[in-house]
Order: structure tokens, then C-alpha cells, then sequence
């Protein structure tokens, strides 16, 4: 997977990403081309992130009370 984060109209970062290098290599341009900020691209690590699973604990975790 690859990722692109850039700052958007109110310069906030936002993030975009791409399953493919040639979809990466597109959103690249189109980027480019806006004359968009971009802050980091490339491809991404996927251990890195938040699996589903964490997320649908934590908000089960949530509504029920946490650890208690």
C-alpha cells in the first residue's frame, strides 16, 4: 500500500492512499499538477497501522465500560 499525505485548502495534513504503484504514480500527478503541499509519500508499512479488529475493541471496550 502506499500513502500520500498532504496539506489540504486550510492546510491541514490529509492523507490519501493507493493500492497500487500506478495508481500512486497518478495521484502523484494530479497532486503535482494542483500545486499541492505534499508532506511525505511513498509506500507504507502495514504493521503500522490500527487493525479493524483494535478499533471494534476499543468502541466495544467503550461502550461497555472499559476494563473495570
Amino acid at each position: 500500500m502506499y500513502e500520500i499525505i498532504f496539506l489540504d485548502e486550510a492546510g491541514q495534513e490529509s492523507r490519501d492512499t493507493a493500492t497500487s504503484k500506478e495508481n500512486f504514480d497518478w495521484k502523484m500527478s494530479a497532486l503535482r499538477i494542483a500545486g499541492t503541499t505534499i508532506v511525505r509519500s511513498g509506500k507504507v508499512n502495514d504493521t503500522d497501522r490500527i487493525s479493524p479488529d483494535d478499533i471494534g475493541n476499543d468502541i466495544h471496550d467503550f461502550l461497555h465500560g472499559g476494563d473495570k
